[in-house]
């Protein structure tokens, strides 16, 4: 039987309606595959990680879930399985109907659920209890809630949903398993043109940045570096009004590594080319991203993970914000050079 798999990254969620008119939702870094075409017997999909179901009934044909190690067998309802594979969890909780779960593995393992009940793993075994809150379910309509958890319970939880730009503050980027976690916030389409976008706006006021390393290393806005740089001779120019004829690659060749203000501005553009001008394949499963092309017979590659992405998309919002403060910096410097200074009128 032909079977469609759907799998959902980190920081995101998806809601989509099977043939039979079943409506799911599926939670972060979950899977689900289920058949083209459901069988004559009954409607079997196969989950790894969270999904809310909400079961179109059929007396004929049971909907059963399955997943690493439990089953869960209904006709029609609305209930939440939470069974990621790589936590060895299980959890299954009943809105309206019934449910039967049982065991992969053990056929005295079997429980009936009734509506407002929830019957999860402990100690290799299952056990039932009552719901009196809903909340926690709620991660459907985009909302994380918890109540009397632990912490570290709530940093787990977290795992699928953590910002990179959380993970860049808090300066652990660099230990997270990338093979793991794939986390990320937003599509890698948007993040790719936002990347793309900003990559340019960057550009085109990288003025104010070599403006003011003019100011700070030769003391004249209208002094550039004469250095050459990487083995190519840069154009030379003797007034900033010059410098601003030149196409944006040239203008790079005047922001000098060694420069003060040439240090918050990190550009890579090693992606920023593979970006533009590669193609690209896109593992939604592990996150990975590789850009490759080919260019006088030599092929070149750009690997990195969507996260790597976020994060680099988060250091240029801060470089944009950096820069136009730059420039308002230089604006002034113009305008005490022309006499324009602010005078307070004291009372």
């Amino acid at each position: 039987m032909a079977m469609q798999t759907i799998t959902v990254p980190a920081g995101q969620r998806i809601n989509i309606t099977l043939v039979d008119g079943t409506n799911v939702w599926l939670n972060a870094r979950t899977s689900l595959s289920y058949p083209v075409k459901f069988g004559k017997n009954n409607r079997q999909v196969v989950l790894d990680g969270e999904a809310y179901f909400d079961v179109t009934k059929d007396k004929s044909k049971p909907f059963i879930v399955q997943t690493n190690n439990y089953n869960v067998e209904v006709l029609g309802t609305q209930f939440d399985v939470n069974a990621y594979s790589e936590t060895g969890e299980f959890e299954t909780t009943l809105m309206s109907g019934s449910v039967k779960v049982a065991s992969a593995s053990d056929s005295t393992q079997k429980i009936t659920l009734k509506p407002n009940n929830k019957v999860f793993l402990q100690d290799g075994k299952l056990h039932v209890t009552a719901v009196d809150d809903y909340n926690p379910y709620r991660w459907k309509e985009g909302l994380i809630c918890f109540k009397n958890e632990t912490f570290t319970s709530i940093m787990k939880d977290f795992e699928k949903y953590i910002p990179a730009t959380m993970l860049s503050l808090g300066g652990v980027a660099d230990k997270l398993n990338r093979d793991s976690f794939g986390i990320a916030t937003t599509s890698f389409e948007d993040m790719k043109a936002f990347y793309a976008d900003s990559y340019e706006l960057i550009l085109d006021f990288v003025d104010g940045a070599i403006g003011l390393n003019n100011i700070a290393v030769r003391g004249d806005y209208n002094l550039f570096p004469t250095d050459s740089v990487k083995g190519r001779k840069k154009k030379q120019v003797g007034t900033f009004e010059e410098y601003r004829e030149l196409i944006k690659s040239a203008k790079l060749d005047f922001l000098m590594d060694n420069e003060p203000f040439s240090k918050a501005i990190i550009l890579n553009r090693n992606v920023r080319n593979a970006i533009a001008h590669f193609n690209y394949d896109f593992d939604s499963d592990s996150q990975r991203i590789i850009f490759s092309d080919k260019h006088k017979g030599r092929e070149n590659a750009v690997e990195l993970y969507l996260i790597d992405l976020a994060i680099l998309c988060s250091e240029r919002k801060k470089i944009t914000a950096m820069i136009i403060c730059w420039i308002c910096s230089l604006r002034k410097i113009e305008y005490v050079s022309e006499g324009m200074c602010i005078h307070i009128k004291r009372s």
